[in-house]
């Protein structure tokens, strides 16, 4: 029996526009109504979520709400930027330059200092997927979460290089569904990447 996790990015969060990576910031009051309308009309067996406030808050309130089994797991947190955490882009440029646009181009090849790299953000979060999967055989999950624990699970379901892996748009509050078999790989079954926005 295959498994389907829909994803779900946290919502705006208070003072956005910043590398927050895991700094635990909250939502803003638009991105708790975000997420609200996100997952309105959704029927999941269970909520897996970060530990970080801007999911786990709001994952909190939703298995309340709806009488579901809420697990937090550390694995799922957004990946540590180092020296850029709390800064936004225009910072970050002004005191690293050439840096950050070798980032966007090729993460793999330019690591925030102090920061985790690509590679070993993609290697817990697949654990995690791994193991949540011969697990919950049969089951849907809605699995709440940061942009790039998404995009590196996305290129883990398409086989892409982690090299390309920021060329995935994934929007505030937006939902992605894939499908893991009991037997082959996982196949993408939709993604919100906010073209309609």
């Amino acid at each position: 029996m295959s498994l389907l996790i829909d994803l779900l990015r946290h919502g705006e969060v208070a003072r956005p526009g910043r590398f927050y990576g895991t700094t635990d910031v909250a939502l803003s009051d638009r991105g708790s109504w975000q997420m609200e309308s996100a997952t309105r009309g959704g029927a999941w067996d269970a909520v897996y979520c970060s530990p970080l406030r801007r999911c786990a808050d709001f994952a909190r309130r939703l298995a309340e709400r709806k009488d579901l089994p809420l697990i937090f797991d550390a694995r799922l947190a957004e990946i540590e930027f180092g020296k850029w955490e709390g800064r936004n882009a225009e910072e970050i440029i002004s005191a690293y330059p050439g840096v950050l646009e070798g980032y966007w181009a090729d993460p793999t090849s330019h690591t925030p200092e102090g920061a985790e790299s690509i590679g070993d953000l993609f290697g817990r979060v697949v654990e995690a997927a791994s193991e949540i999967a011969a697990s919950c055989r049969g089951k849907h999950l809605l699995l709440i979460t940061h942009g790039g624990v998404i995009r590196t699970l996305l290129a883990w379901t398409l086989d892409m290089p982690l090299s390309a892996v920021l060329r995935i748009e994934v929007v505030e509050a937006g939902m992605s569904r894939i499908r893991i078999p009991s037997s082959g790989k996982p196949s993408l079954v939709f993604h919100d990447g906010g073209a309609m926005c």
